[in-house]
C-alpha cells in the first residue's frame, strides 16, 4: 500500500485480525485438546439450553401474558437475560410492539431432517408474541460441523471457547441466510432435478470458512476453518480478501435485523399487511446479500477446486489443445 493510500475493508480486517491473534496465547493446540475443548462447548451451550427451558417453564406458569406496554417491554427484557449465555447477537427492540426474536446457539441431540447430526453446534431463533404469549421455535440450515470448531481451536492457539464462537458467530448468521434463500428456491423449483452441492468460503476476522451449500437438503454446512496463526494459500487469501470487503458493511446486526423481519412473519403467517411486507423485504434482502456473495465465490471458484479437481480441468485443457493443434494440422494437409 502506498504512502497516502485509504488501506481497503479487506486489509482493515486482516489488520484487526492481527490484533485479535495477538492478544490470544500463543501455545499450540493439539487435536485431543481441540476435541475436549469442543465437547466443553456443546455440554455448556446443552447445559445453558436446559436452565434456559426450566426458568423459561417457570416464569410461564407465575405470570400472564402483560396487558401493557410497560409489561411487555419487561417480559422482552427478562427473556433476554434468560437467552444471555445463548445468544449470537444481542436482539434489537420489540417489532411491532410486541413481538421478540433471539438467535441463539444451539445443539442438536438427533438426526433430523436439515441435516444436523448429534453434537452438532448449530443456531435456533426463538420467536414470541409477548401480547399473546405465542412462541415458536426454528432450527435453522446452518450447521457447524465438529471438526470446524476443533480446527478453530488449533489455527487460533486458543482454548478460550468464548474466542471461538465469537470467530464464528458471523459466518454462522451467513449461513442463515444463504440457507433460508436456499430453501426458498428449492420451494420454488420443486419439479427440477437436484442440483447438488457447491463449496463456498466466508471469511471471518481471523481467517475464514470452508463449506458446501447442499441445495437439495437444503442447507449450509460449515467444514474447517483456515488462517489464524497458519497462512492461508495466496488463491484462498485473493478469495477471502475480495469476501471481506464485499461483506465489510455487513454487520451481525444488519442480519439479526434482517431475520428479524423474516422470522416475526413465519410466526404470523396468517396475518397481513405490515407484517407480511416485512417478511417479503427480508425474504429480498437475502437473495441480495446471496447474490453479492455469488458473484466473488463465482470468480474465484477455481479457487475453492480441491486438488483432484484442478488436475481434471488442466488434464482436460490439454486434451481440448492437443484435439485443436491436430484439428489445425489436418486443415494444412493439402487435398
Amino acid at each position: 500500500m502506498g504512502r497516502g493510500t485509504e488501506p481497503s475493508p479487506g486489509e482493515k480486517a486482516a489488520e484487526a485480525s492481527r490484533g485479535v491473534l495477538s492478544q490470544q496465547g500463543s501455545g499450540s493446540v493439539n487435536e485431543a485438546l481441540a476435541r475436549g475443548l469442543r465437547t466443553r462447548i456443546v455440554k455448556d451451550v446443552a447445559a445453558a439450553e436446559a436452565a434456559m427451558m426450566r426458568l423459561s417453564q417457570s416464569t410461564a406458569r407465575t405470570k400472564c401474558a402483560p396487558t401493557t406496554r410497560k409489561g411487555i417491554r419487561r417480559l422482552f427484557k427478562e427473556q433476554t437475560q434468560i437467552l444471555s449465555r445463548l445468544l449470537l447477537a444481542p436482539p434489537a427492540d420489540l417489532l411491532g410492539g410486541r413481538y421478540g426474536v433471539w438467535l441463539c446457539w444451539h445443539t442438536f441431540d438427533e438426526e433430523d431432517r436439515i441435516g444436523h447430526e448429534a453434537g452438532d453446534l448449530g443456531v435456533i431463533a426463538h420467536v414470541a408474541d409477548m401480547e399473546s404469549g405465542l412462541a415458536m421455535a426454528y432450527a435453522l440450515p446452518s450447521r457447524l460441523r465438529p471438526h470446524l470448531i476443533d480446527r478453530t481451536f488449533q489455527r487460533l492457539g486458543t482454548t478460550d471457547p468464548a474466542a471461538v464462537l465469537a470467530e464464528l458467530r458471523h459466518v454462522a448468521l451467513l449461513g442463515v441466510v444463504l440457507g433460508i434463500v436456499m430453501a426458498h428456491q428449492v420451494g420454488a423449483d420443486a419439479d427440477a432435478t437436484a442440483p447438488g452441492t457447491f463449496p463456498l468460503m466466508l471469511p471471518t476476522p481471523s481467517g475464514a470458512i470452508l463449506g458446501d451449500a447442499i441445495l437439495e437438503a437444503p442447507y449450509v454446512c460449515l467444514n474447517t476453518y483456515i488462517g489464524g496463526r497458519r497462512p492461508i494459500t495466496p488463491s484462498k487469501e485473493r478469495l477471502r480478501t475480495a469476501l471481506a470487503d464485499e461483506l465489510s458493511t455487513v454487520a451481525i446486526s444488519h442480519m439479526e435485523t434482517i431475520l428479524r423481519g423474516y422470522f416475526v412473519g413465519m410466526l404470523s403467517q396468517q396475518a397481513s399487511g405490515r407484517l407480511e411486507v416485512m417478511r417479503d423485504q427480508a425474504l429480498k434482502d437475502c437473495f441480495a446479500l446471496m447474490r453479492r456473495i455469488s458473484v466473488i465465490l463465482d470468480r474465484y471458484r477455481c479457487s475453492l477446486l480441491s486438488k483432484e479437481e484442478r488436475e481434471d480441468g488442466i488434464k482436460r485443457n490439454e486434451l481440448y489443445w492437443k484435439w485443436a493443434t491436430l484439428q489445425h494440422q489436418a486443415q494444412q494437409v493439402p487435398a
